[in-house]
């Protein structure tokens, strides 16, 4: 098929397009607007190393580069999960927090981003600001070697977690533009497989298209010969004509004849 096809097709299939749109820009609207509001705040954690001199710096920084991505795993532990529950001393179950809580390592960098997402935006800004801070107590432990007092890396707080008012899910806005996209690809899509699938004769192209066989002629039907005949009047009946049968039907029947004798 070629671009004219496809313009044809969306021609005659343009209901089918048209309901397409309209059933996934429904249902995204329905999900966008019954959805619950999810909130998120986020907090971040910047890892170090305690130098001795200039000379080490550099290797400190690597070892802090490879450390803080073993801290990023950390936060999806239920052992910092456990620690956050009893710190807040909240009505949560541990095991579900992971699945709120997310650790993201700025690239290139020794950064620790930690954000949440609840439906409460409170509960969101006290969960991130707590994992940031258990997280902080969890690396000075797991990092102090045994005998010392001090750890040789450490993770300090740079951002604490915000409230915020404006939720970031679900995005109505955005939701309803990609369904209508969808719906388009969809309708399309609908529309050329029902073309494709169509096997039945509308024009002088779809003969053509399957037989190179020429076309004599084309019948076309009257739409008047399928009406129903006026009753003949009382004061005069007239029979039927030599024809047997009413003018437009013969008019079909001659222009029939005419073109099967040709």
């Amino acid at each position: 098929m070629d671009l004219k096809d496809y313009w044809l097709t969306l021609r005659r299939r343009w209901r089918i397009v048209v309901a397409s749109l309209g059933v996934v820009v429904a249902i995204a609207a329905i999900l966008s607007f019954t959805a619950t509001p999810q909130f998120e705040s986020s907090t971040r954690l910047f890892v170090s190393t305690s130098q001795a001199d200039d000379s080490t710096t550099f290797a400190g920084g690597a070892y802090a580069t490879q450390r803080v991505t073993s801290y990023a795993d950390l936060v999806g532990s239920r052992e910092l999960a456990e620690r956050v529950v009893e710190a807040l001393d909240a009505d949560l179950d541990p095991a579900d927090l992971p699945s709120m809580v997310t650790a993201t390592v700025v690239p290139e960098t020794v950064l620790l981003e930690i954000t949440v997402t609840n439906p409460e935006s409170e509960v969101a800004r006290d969960l991130a600001q707590s994992y940031a801070e258990e997280l902080q107590d969890l690396v000075d432990e797991l990092e102090t070697p045994e005998g010392k007092r001090e750890a040789p890396i450490k993770a300090t707080i740079v951002d604490d977690a915000q409230e915020t008012s404006d939720p970031v899910s679900p995005d109505p806005v955005r939701n309803l533009a990609l369904a209508a996209v969808l719906g388009l690809l969809l309708g399309l899509g609908l529309a050329v497989a029902r073309e494709l699938l169509d096997t039945s004769i509308r024009a002088n192209t779809d003969v053509t298209d399957v037989t190179d066989a020429p076309i004599l002629a084309n019948i076309v039907a009257d739409d008047a010969a399928m009406l129903p005949r006026a009753r003949p009047s009382r004061r005069r009946r007239r029979g039927p004509s030599r024809s047997g049968c009413c003018a437009p039907t013969c008019n079909m029947s001659r222009s029939t004849r005419t073109r099967r004798s040709s």
